[in-house]
Order: structure tokens, then sequence, then C-alpha cells
């Protein structure tokens, strides 16, 4: 996960739905009782939501309108800024990530190791967080705040791209696939190597070189065709 920077609106949108989602909280709740049965799996992610947990996702997605979507504050700073204890903030974080409203990763810095503890080459600072609204939930928002559906042929187009791309992904050679994937420098010099030891081996394997097969094929297709 990183911490990209959300679409302008998109924090106060987020917070928005949250607390939507905990004001319908107790009326799903009677409806699932008034027609006895029991809460479905996306009814009983919704009830997991309280009014702590919507006040730690105030904070923040207010860091992230205002810091440019670089979330990664402290348990301290949360703390101090909801006015929560540390147990609620933490029971706060873990309802949002239980519901797919939040996602995090630790943030870690080089260290030299303490003498406690001589293998330790980082330690961690807070975390990274980034706030989404998952679909699922978003049948509990009022209808001018779910969003509006793709049209079929926008969607079409987005599944035929994605298949051209992975075709096209299918004819890479290993060298390709290794220039294109491979990040790291040292890595993709040895990848290369052995990429280019397959490609060798394979066009050996190969009896009639690819131009040749061409002009074969155009001969049994045009006969007489002089060839060059």
């Amino acid at each position: 996960m990183h911490a990209d920077p959300h679409a302008k609106g998109e924090p106060d949108r987020l917070y928005k739905n949250a607390t939507e989602l905990l004001k319908r909280k107790n009326a799903v709740r009677r409806l699932a009782r008034a027609e006895g049965r029991p809460l479905t799996e996306d009814e009983q992610l919704l009830t997991l939501i309280t009014p702590a947990a919507v006040r730690v996702f105030k904070e923040l997605t207010d860091l992230a309108r205002n810091c440019a979507g670089k979330v990664f504050p402290t348990w301290e700073w949360i703390e101090t800024h909801t006015g929560l204890s540390r147990a609620s903030v933490g029971r706060g974080l873990s309802i949002l990530s239980k519901m797919g409203l939040l996602d995090k990763q630790r943030r870690c810095v080089p260290i030299d190791p303490p003498a406690d503890r001589p293998k330790a080459r980082n330690a961690q600072t807070s975390n990274v967080y980034r706030m989404s609204f998952p679909n699922r939930l978003a049948r509990f928002l009022p209808r001018f705040l779910r969003p509006i559906p793709l049209p079929d042929d926008v969607v079409q187009r987005e599944v035929d791209r994605i298949e051209e791309i992975e075709a096209m992904r299918l004819w890479r050679s290993p060298r390709q696939v290794v220039a294109e994937e491979i990040v790291d420098v040292d890595l993709r010099r040895i990848l290369d190597s052995l990429a280019m030891a397959i490609e060798n081996q394979e066009s050996q394997k190969n009896g009639q070189p690819l131009l040749d097969s061409y002009y074969i094929s155009c001969e049994k297709s045009w006969p007489g065709r002089p060839t060059p």
C-alpha cells in the first residue's frame, strides 16, 4: 500500500459515508429483528461501526485532506486529536480495518541495533494509513450518496483493454519481462543474463529462422512468387 494522495474532495466524501453508516446501524438491526432473521454478512460488517471509530476516521480523513494524502500519525497524535484513550483508539482502528474503510502499513526507519536486539535493523515509528469505502457497504448509504454505476459499454471497454494488455504480456520475451518487472538493478542484470541464455537456447531449437519461415509461407501461398 502506498500513501498516494486522495482525489480532491475524497476525504470529505469518505467521512460523510462513514457517518451515514453510523446513522444506519440501529435501523439495520431493527429491520432484521422485525423480519425474524439473523444479520447478513454485510449487515454484521456495518454494525461494527462505533462513534469512536468514526471519530478516529474523521481525524485521518482530515489529515488526508490537509497533508496531500500523506497520513502516518502516531497513536499519541490520534489520542490527542480525538480525545480518546489508547484502548479506544486501538479498537477504532481495528474496527475500521475490519470494515474495509482503512488499510495500514508499518512505517519504519533504520536504526543502530540496540544491545538487547542485536539483529534489529529497523524500528517502527508509526503506520501509514489509506482510507477507502468498500462497494459492499454502498447499499446502506442514502441513494444520493451511492456511486453511479458505469455504463455497460464503458465497463466492456475496460474489460477488453485489460484482456488486450494480458494478451500482449503473454508474447513478451524473457528479457522483456525482466526489463519491465524487475526494479533492482543488480538482480535485473543477473536475470537478464539468464533470460538471454534462455532465448539463445530456444532460438537454437528452431531449425528455421523466423524471416526464412515467413518467405517459405509466402511461397506456399503464392506459387511462383520470386524469392529475394
